[in-house]
């Protein structure tokens, strides 16, 4: 027999390339399918969990008369909700925790009677409040993550908006850290400022305690600030959130300060994040912090007694209305102030 005849056909460079090529691509396709199973399997044991505590606060409202935990600051289960787990003791002694690194948080109005539990998701949000039920929350373009609520018929975010892009990527420019602004309107994002307002304050403290950033009004105003699907409210937004808190049509059309204890219902109680706090139950479980703002010069103002929001509506050609609540009132102030001001802003689901 001639073996001559039965030659072995070597690869040529080109064809390994192609092979090589082909697997990467099936590698890269099991690894993005494997990752994405994970993710799905996290996120169904995520629900589980938030399921399973908000039937734990069910039964211990049921046997408290219909009254919560108390928490008044934000706290991360698993790591610093005391309070909680001790209430919560008699009825179960092991809370679920996220199931790679991340925490649930839960706090409450002064009074119990409100809570606000939520989850972050691998790609956005779920929440649960005992009375607006479970809202899906955004993440905007930098990867923030942000809690939702539902209060009457709106769903709002249920912190501070701090993104440094707007939805379609675009960088928007930081202002001076400075009390160097020129006065006008350049579109600035900026830190809000520190607790003496003496200095901006630190990214950190801005993240763990969701004091988010502020901007001044044509950032705002863009139409792409908040996340795809969110909105920066209209000044008739606002008014729908404080109508259902109990303002009149009256009130809620005026200007300056109006309402009874529609602020108290809109901010966080106690005094960790106000230096005074006059009658701040949280009952709306809505959370604002007295995060400050930036004037129009850059000065840092008000940080711990004051908290300020535009709406997208104008009130002449050269301001806009915003809401502002401060720790030593009780009520809501619906002003307006030029555009060159830095102030918060709390999207609105469209």
């Amino acid at each position: 027999m001639n073996f001559n005849n039965y030659k072995t056909k070597a690869f040529t460079l080109i064809e390994l390339l192609v092979v090589i090529s082909i697997l990467g691509i099936l590698s890269g396709f099991i690894i993005v399918n494997m990752n994405g199973a994970i993710d799905s399997a996290n996120d169904a044991r995520r629900k589980s969990d938030l399921d399973a505590i908000r039937k734990t606060l069910i039964v211990y409202g049921t046997l408290n008369g219909m009254v919560h935990p108390i928490q008044t600051t934000t706290c991360n289960i698993g790591s610093n909700c005391n309070n909680l787990a001790s209430a919560l003791l008699d009825i179960t002694s092991n809370l679920p925790v996220d199931p790679v690194s991340g925490y649930y948080t839960y706090i409450s109005s002064s009074t119990g009677s409100n809570y606000f539990l939520s989850g972050n998701l691998s790609s956005s949000t779920l929440s649960h409040s005992n009375n607006g039920g479970y809202a899906v929350g955004p993440v905007d373009i930098d990867g923030n993550k942000y809690g939702a609520i539902n209060i009457g018929t709106q769903t709002w975010m249920a912190s501070n908006l701090m993104t440094t892009k707007y939805n379609d990527g675009t960088a928007i420019t930081r202002g001076p850290t400075g009390a160097t602004w020129d006065g006008a309107d350049h579109g600035y994002y900026a830190y809000p400022p520190a607790i003496g307002n003496t200095t901006e304050e630190t990214l950190t403290n801005i993240q763990s305690k969701r004091l988010g950033f502020v901007y001044q009004w044509s950032a705002s105003n863009s139409g792409k600030l908040c996340p795809i699907g969110w909105h920066v409210p209209s000044d008739a937004e606002f008014k729908t959130l404080e109508m259902y808190l109990g303002m009149s049509q009256a009130q809620a059309d005026a200007i300056a300060w109006r309402g009874t204890n529609e602020g108290s219902q809109l901010k966080e109680a106690g005094t960790t994040n106000w230096g005074s706090n006059a009658g701040a139950t949280n009952f709306s479980v809505f959370t604002i912090l007295g995060a400050g703002y930036r004037g129009s010069d850059g000065s840092l103002s008000l940080r711990s007694v004051n908290a300020v929001f535009w709406t997208s509506t104008l009130s002449d050609a050269s301001s806009a209305f915003d809401r502002s609540l401060y720790g030593i009132n009780t009520g809501v102030n619906r002003n307006f102030h030029p555009f060159a001001y830095a102030f918060s802003v709390r999207c609105l689901k469209d």
